[in-house]
């Protein structure tokens, strides 16, 4: 899953800009960290969405104040894959098919 892709980076040094944000590389290692195991999630059908437009979307806010409380937090949004639990079927007699 997800979360257990961020266990090689406890402990791993985050680079801040002058401003006291995440820089732009630090970002990215955490919104690209989890990708690979949700890309396999969509290929395997647990997840909707497709290689062009997977169903999922990770974002780390860079204004998030890691200096003082030493912890990241990352937002996933994930679109399930949906299930039919019923089926309704609309039967009708015409007098010519349209």
């Amino acid at each position: 899953n997800g979360r257990s892709s961020y266990l090689p980076l406890l402990g791993m040094p985050i680079v801040l800009n002058t401003d006291g944000t995440m820089s732009d590389d630090t970002v990215a290692i955490y919104e690209g960290a989890p990708a690979p195991n949700l890309d396999q999630m969509v290929r395997d059908g647990e997840l909707s969405g497709s290689s062009e437009a997977p169903g999922y979307k990770i974002t780390v806010d860079p204004a998030q104040n890691v200096l003082s409380t030493s912890k990241v937090f990352v937002t996933f949004e994930l679109l399930p894959v949906g299930v039919g639990r019923s089926i309704y079927v609309k039967i009708g007699y015409v007098q010519k098919i349209s």
